[in-house]
């Protein structure tokens, strides 16, 4: 059987390349991640590892041509650089790399014959999403290849957390009249989405429309990004977030050693200059949860054992109160991050910024009140727990009144992995709910196109609501002493997230 099972492997895998059913994608990963890939691929006979770009921890950044890009040898970064700069790096040197991979086309392997996927996932989707907890993935038609492009509502483990959640589809293309979107299931849970629609925003050339959490539309002209960032320390951190690009700021080596001593969340503060006269701001910030924060997931649920159903009964309940489902991550502000403002009274939290990722980071727009505000500086700070956030790009901008037209789609058709139309399980929230069980489970959707408004720029948003159910196999009594800490003192729980991480290091190192 096993031999049955590995041909078949090569079987799909040959038609698969052949068929032209690859595209190549880019992805920031820290320098363990990178590690970890590069053992896997090496135990597994894979392709290494193809680096476009690294940055160090001293900040220096390095990028090499895609049609030469670097790799890892004896346990360095080599590569020539686009500037001919010959580089040899130890991975201790490295803070975080661009890495570029092959990946599936979605539903690539249903269009060749019908199989059972999951007993190739681990080859076809790779060996990250194997890890990785979190909702399903949409890829959006270019003209060429389905690219991707957003997964939304991250963290919504059970009904009972539901959530709609707006994502710019930044690759979307019209062709022939239609837009065309995937949406897939590449990890083990079962993913239930309620509602799917787009949103289309025709607005001038010089405007970026970016969503609200709450499907609000901001406008930026011009946004300002901070004159300096720096953490608790007084670091200065300004160079990761004053652009939009592959460098995040993340928890940093000496974050994770301050964590391990007591300081459980990395401080941040950006100050930017206070446009004047201003009572109020938009804020524009691309933030997400780590890919750590998103394994996690699944591993504070184990701790329930064979209790979990439990929990989840109660989060499910319609009879539980709102404030019994802030649950311990929410307190200790795992999956969540308020955003504080220097007000003439003090630090003051303004809005909170939910977690979404972790491989797709998605802009999102909040309206900030400064009446409170003196002087010319604005400062905002954050303190996300260790490990558990990466921020790319923060900036703020007066608010505009500029004249947009919006139109909102529902599915022309939504053909499934087996070929039944389900369209209209996502017309509107209604809790009847598309269910994707397995690893492989796609759907495909068409909106018809209607025309763009002349001399306007065109930016499309889904809205997706749905939940995801992560298929644990929890047997055993539940750890009843780490949950009883968890539940007294939620910064427990970054303390038990800390030495997780640390003992899944120590395992890349055997």
């Amino acid at each position: 059987m096993f031999k049955k099972v590995i041909s078949l492997i090569t079987l799909v895998s040959f038609l698969l390349c052949n068929l032209g059913c690859y595209y190549t994608s880019e992805r920031t990963l820290s320098m363990w991640r990178i590690k970890e890939r590069h053992r896997l691929n090496t135990t597994n006979n894979k392709k290494p590892v193809k680096i476009l770009g690294i940055i160090t921890h001293d900040k220096t950044e390095y990028s090499f041509p895609k049609e030469n890009p670097a790799q890892i040898i004896d346990s360095m970064i080599k590569g020539t650089t686009i500037d001919s700069i010959e580089v040899s790096l130890p991975f201790s040197d490295i803070d975080q790399a661009l890495i570029t991979e092959e990946r599936i086309k979605p539903g690539a392997a249903f269009g060749i014959f019908a199989i059972s996927i999951s007993a190739v996932a681990g080859l076809i989707f790779g060996i990250i999403l194997a890890t990785k907890e979190s909702c399903p993935f949409i890829y959006s038609y270019d003209g060429e290849n389905y690219v991707f492009d957003a997964e939304p509502y991250g963290g919504a483990i059970c009904e009972g957390l539901t959530r709609t959640e707006w994502c710019t589809l930044e690759n979307l293309k019209e062709v022939d009249g239609f837009y065309k979107i995937k949406l897939t299931n590449e990890v083990n849970e079962t993913q239930y989405t309620d509602e799917l629609k787009l949103t289309l925003i025709d607005h001038p050339d010089s405007v970026t429309v970016v969503p609200g959490v709450n499907g609000e539309l901001y406008c930026f002209v011009n946004p300002q990004t901070p004159i300096k960032a720096f953490n608790s320390k007084g670091k200065d951190v300004l160079s990761y977030i004053d652009r939009k690009d592959w460098i995040y700021w993340h928890s940093s080596k000496e974050d994770m050693v301050s964590a391990e001593q007591g300081e459980l969340r990395n401080e941040l503060i950006l100050e930017f200059a206070k446009p004047r006269n201003a009572d109020s701001v938009t804020l524009l910030l691309n933030a997400c949860t780590t890919l750590w924060g998103s394994q996690m997931l699944r591993k504070f649920l184990m701790l329930a054992g064979n209790k979990v159903d439990k929990w989840y009964a109660k989060m499910n309940s319609m009879d539980t109160l709102d404030q019994d489902k802030q649950s311990w991550a929410d307190k200790a502000q795992l999956y969540t991050m308020p955003l504080l403002v220097e007000t003439k009274n003090g630090w003051e939290e303004k809005v909170t910024v939910i977690g979404g990722g972790p491989f797709i980071s998605e802009d999102k727009a909040y309206s900030l009140d400064i009446s409170d505000v003196e002087g010319d500086t604005l400062r905002i700070k954050v303190a996300p727990p260790a490990n558990f956030w990466k921020i790319n790009y923060c900036a703020i901008e007066n608010k505009h009144s500029i004249p947009f037209t919006t139109q909102t789609l529902k599915a022309h058709s939504a053909i499934d992995s087996i070929g039944n139309d389900v369209k209209a399980l996502f017309e509107k929230s209604d809790k009847k709910y598309h269910a994707m069980p397995e690893i492989g489970n796609f759907v495909e959707l068409q909106f018809q196109a209607p025309p763009q408004k002349k001399n306007c720029k065109r930016t499309i948003i889904a809205k997706a609501r749905g939940y995801y159910d992560i298929h644990l196999n929890a047997k055993g009594a539940p750890h009843l002493v780490t949950l009883k800490k968890i539940k007294n003192n939620p910064d427990f729980s970054i303390e038990y997230a800390l030495k997780e991480y640390r003992k899944w290091e120590k395992s890349l190192v055997k």
